[in-house]
């Protein structure tokens, strides 16, 4: 990848270059006087995928706007990644809001302003440069194919029947979307999936003229009262869907899991709530603020014993085996008994950080913890920053742990070997005689 980064960094001003010419095109698949730019978007895109170092390149007609499909095969035997983008774009309007002109892109304050920059004109660009940054290389690790359409921003009207068509064509282990949302600027984010929606227009017909409201106020309704307890109804007080059939489709996720089913989260009322209605086989409690991206601590069990001993407590006797989030300190896990929990996940965030440097000195403290939990009788978990770099010698040292948790890695991982060899990956870390 060394390679691959540097060529980027050698072609970064041709490559914003490029990206500007892509921007300029006006491809605003809502109005039909820009079906011209649509074509000329997609033929345009063909061909930088044809440069990048596709095999194949194709602008395929469908009922509306192109589909742009490129791939490059570099063995049969590899697994197949499908980059999805939309290369059309919405509207300028209105135009008088704009401080640049929405189709002559422009660089202000380290970002690119134009229309399409960010949705979603750039993010398949990007995949684009960095699949000739690898194919120029010779470090392209797996098949890649693109499909990009242009009618996102109406609803992808063609987009179904275009895949029912081309099914074997669109064969893929895994479909990279990046037309979704970061964290922020500094925080890396993956979105592992994206729920659809459904609109519909329904009109409600009332009196053709005013009516004195003394004469027929409550006996005539008013449209307007009719509409807003319509929309209210489709939504009950829990936040579940009322249209009958709306679920009949929809896996229960418990039933479909084979081997337990963990929650883990912060114990407000909102989750408490959702742990005593799904009944998981076990729930991890965590000590989220409200504002924190992802978890960045473990509880105090000394001090929040009451707290903590009354949630177990609730839960332990609805059949819920209850585990605690702590930091890798002694008084911290024997304290978890006292709190009613069952077992403890030890917070790994320290010992990932310190284990390319010394992983003796970075395992020593939760080899004591870890200890210490099966004095007191604790059952024993681990998770938050393991991975295939450190998993294995964590297993090996503390092998009485029950269960870690993998978050963030094993979808990045996934994301080059596919989820299902990710996970036996995962599993011969933990199971020696898998390997």
């Amino acid at each position: 990848m060394k390679q691959a980064t540097e060529y980027i960094k050698q072609n970064r001003e041709r490559f914003l270059d490029e990206l500007f010419e892509v921007l300029r095109i006006p491809s605003i698949s809502a109005q039909s006087s820009h079906k011209e730019d649509m074509v000329r978007c997609a033929e345009h895109l063909a061909m930088a995928l044809a440069k990048a170092g596709a095999d194949t390149t194709e602008v395929i007609p469908t009922e509306g706007n192109p589909v742009v499909y490129a791939e490059k095969i570099i063995s049969p035997e590899a697994k197949t990644v499908l980059v999805y983008g939309h290369y059309d774009v919405m509207p300028e309007d209105p135009i008088d809001e704009w401080k640049t002109n929405p189709f002559e892109p422009e660089i202000k304050d380290g970002r690119i302003w134009g229309r399409g920059a960010d949705d979603d004109k750039g993010q398949l660009f990007m995949h684009a440069k960095a699949f000739e940054a690898m194919c120029e290389t010779d470090s392209l690790p797996c098949n890649v194919k693109f499909m990009l359409e242009g009618e996102e921003e109406i609803g992808s009207p063609s987009l179904y029947k275009f895949c029912e068509d081309n099914k074997e064509l669109l064969k893929a282990d895994i479909i990279l979307v990046s037309d979704t949302s970061m964290i922020s600027m500094d925080t890396p984010s993956i979105t592992c999936g994206l729920r659809g929606l459904t609109y519909m227009e329904v009109e409600v017909t009332g009196p053709n003229k005013d009516l004195h409201s003394g004469l027929f106020g409550g006996a005539v309704a008013n449209p307007a009262n009719v509409l807003t307890r319509l929309v209210a109804s489709l939504v009950d007080e829990n936040g579940r869907v009322t249209i009958p059939g709306f679920y009949d489709d929809v896996r229960e996720l418990k039933a479909a899991i084979a081997t337990e089913l963990n929650i883990e989260g912060n114990p407000i009322p909102s989750f408490i709530d959702l742990v005593m209605e799904v009944r998981p086989a076990q729930v991890t409690l965590v000590p989220d603020a409200e504002d924190a991206i992802t978890s960045n601590a473990g509880w105090d069990t000394i001090r929040h014993r009451e707290y903590l001993k009354d949630i177990c407590s609730r839960f332990n006797d609805a059949g819920i085996r209850t585990s605690i989030f702590v930091d890798p300190k002694v008084e911290m896990v024997e304290a978890a008994v006292e709190c009613e929990a069952q077992r403890v996940e030890l917070y790994t965030e320290a010992y990932a950080a310190g284990y390319a440097a010394d992983r003796e000195a970075a395992i020593a403290p939760y080899v004591e913890a870890a200890e210490a939990a099966r004095r007191v009788g604790l059952g024993l978990n681990a998770g938050h920053d393991l991975s295939l770099e450190n998993l294995t010698y964590f297993a090996e040292r503390i092998p009485w742990c029950d269960e870690v948790s993998i978050g963030h890695a094993l979808i990045a991982d996934a994301l080059y070997y596919g989820l299902e060899n990710t996970v036996q990956m995962y599993r011969r870390c933990l199971i020696p005689s898998l390997k």
